[in-house]
């Protein structure tokens, strides 16, 4: 890399200490409750449609008796 290249690089950095960056744990622990997150939106936006297809589908079939 060169020695004034990598000087370019430290000086780029903000001035933050090894202990506010994230680790591989941190990440692992993110993504697990981010997926989780997106699984539960994704089944209550899942039920909510259905329930609203099925009232729509009865309300049609009421109305054609």
């Amino acid at each position: 890399m060169g020695e004034e290249r990598a000087a370019t690089m430290i000086e780029l950095m903000p001035p933050t200490g090894f202990a506010e960056l994230a680790t591989k744990q941190d990440l692992a622990e993110l993504e697990a409750r981010l997926t989780g997150s997106l699984m539960r939106s994704f089944v209550t936006w899942l039920l909510a449609s259905q329930a609203t297809v099925v009232t729509v589908m009865v309300g049609l079939l009421l109305a054609l008796r």
